[in-house]
């Protein structure tokens, strides 16, 4: 059993394998361009959403510290109304009041002075 020979194809055989060789390519080509398009578009997106999460970061610390600086400043007025009072409350103390505080503090200190040597005066008296 021999086979029979093979023809070769003719010209327009050839030229329609050629066409549909350049239809593919075509399609490649366009499938190709499509997906680097798609590619760029998703870059492109990706590009404008970081954008905009970087100045939402920067509108937040913005805030934040806008918040910090109110926060101290609260607290430093806070700091300098209970100076004032307790000022005021020293100032408005009279000369009278003072000067009985102070002759008081003055008759203690002299009272543990007399103790104190009076214990001396005891401990050093019973070894004569």
């Amino acid at each position: 059993m021999t086979r029979p020979p093979r023809e070769a194809p003719g010209d327009d055989r050839l030229r329609q394998l050629l066409q549909v060789e350049q239809r593919l390519q075509g399609v490649i080509r366009a499938a190709r361009d499509e997906a680097s398009r798609r590619v760029a578009d998703a870059r492109a997106e990706r590009d404008r959403r970081l954008a905009g999460a970087a100045e939402a970061a920067a509108v937040a610390d913005t805030r934040l510290a806008a918040s910090e600086d109110a926060n101290q400043a609260a607290a430093l007025e806070a700091l300098a109304v209970a100076h004032r009072s307790a000022l005021a409350r020293l100032t408005d103390v009279s000369e009278a009041r003072v000067d009985a505080l102070a002759r008081r503090v003055v008759a203690r200190a002299l009272a543990i002075d007399d103790t104190r040597a009076g214990a001396g005066a005891d401990a050093g008296g019973g070894r004569s």
